[in-house]
């Protein structure tokens, strides 16, 4: 445990020191021998109590890989990649922590269903926003481009290139994002000498989006107070209905089917762990009564 903790508070350091390589190589050897010790006394693979028959020592095995690939491959930035498994060592030297770890997976395979069925709903709503809202958060506030400047001259610029230049586009005081809009009869309009067109790319750099089911899926998760106005702006209030009547039972739905699954799992659980003490305690009662007839068969015949 000590040599774990001090390689996880060695790889936390913002600056290593020049002598940390050396270090990590010592870490890998101690790692090493101990997966070394391991197999010898418990043997490698042929036998039911085996090294790799614990599912831990696999990330042994992935702790000295990665350590030795490193130490002779150049890997980049890639290389970081190596302290998760060692991070991760931590778990199996705590007793307390690897029960919990191994109880959490047992729920996970109980959860199967359930996690499926809570996926199934939130694919179904990212695929709801997708259809409706596709391209809507594009629509931004920008001076419709001087047309005798799209002669194609050397110096000129086209059209697109126009919209999507953001000091053609109007930007509210102190907003990072331009003005979003929308064609639609109760949708946002724009001040005056300014048109809604599609230009550039979607807001927060692009990552508040419903263009793509990926996108329509993380921005379900996201703030909903941000996308709910947005929304409502370029697509319309009338799509104020579409979140509540969908979006926002839909997801608080999910939610509570996630909780419910898990709180059933648990009581499931605590059942059967109960039940097991009780055919414990019924065994543990009859061998004591099967004692103490044969004390007292004992008794009689003395």
């Amino acid at each position: 445990m000590f040599t774990v903790l001090t390689n996880c508070v060695f790889m936390s350091l913002k600056e290593p020191a020049a002598w940390s390589r050396v270090l990590d190589t010592l870490f890998t050897a101690v790692y090493t021998g101990e997966a070394v010790m391991k197999i010898l006394s418990r043997g490698f693979c042929a036998g039911r109590f085996t090294f790799l028959r614990d599912p831990w020592n696999w990330l042994d095995v992935v702790v000295i890989s990665t350590g030795f690939l490193t130490e002779f491959v150049d890997l980049g930035k890639v290389s970081v990649l190596k302290t998760v498994p060692r991070v991760l060592k931590i778990i199996p030297v705590i007793p307390g922590l690897k029960k919990t770890v191994a109880a959490l997976v047992q729920s996970l395979k109980g959860l199967a269903s359930a996690l499926f069925l809570v996926l199934l709903c939130i694919s179904s709503l990212a695929l709801i926003g997708q259809l409706l809202f596709m391209g809507d958060l594009k629509n931004k506030c920008v001076i419709w481009p001087d047309m005798e400047n799209m002669t194609g001259a050397p110096t000129g610029i086209s059209f697109q290139e126009s919209i999507n230049n953001t000091a053609h586009q109007y930007f509210l005081p102190g907003r990072r994002d331009a003005l979003l809009c929308g064609n639609n009869s109760n949708s946002g309009r724009c001040p005056e000498g300014y048109t809604c067109l599609k230009a550039g790319s979607n807001p927060d750099y692009g990552y508040s989006s419903f263009d793509s089911f990926g996108w329509s899926l993380l921005n379900l998760m996201n703030s909903w107070e941000d996308l709910l106005q947005r929304t409502l702006r370029a697509a319309g209030t009338a799509y104020l209905a579409v979140f509540v009547l969908v979006f926002f039972p839909g997801c608080f739905c999910v939610l509570g089917l996630a909780f419910g699954a898990v709180a059933s799992l648990c009581r499931e659980r605590e059942e059967a762990g109960v039940a097991k003490l009780r055919r414990r305690e019924d065994e543990f009662a009859l061998i004591l009564n099967a004692v103490k007839r044969r004390e007292e068969e004992e008794v009689r015949l003395s």
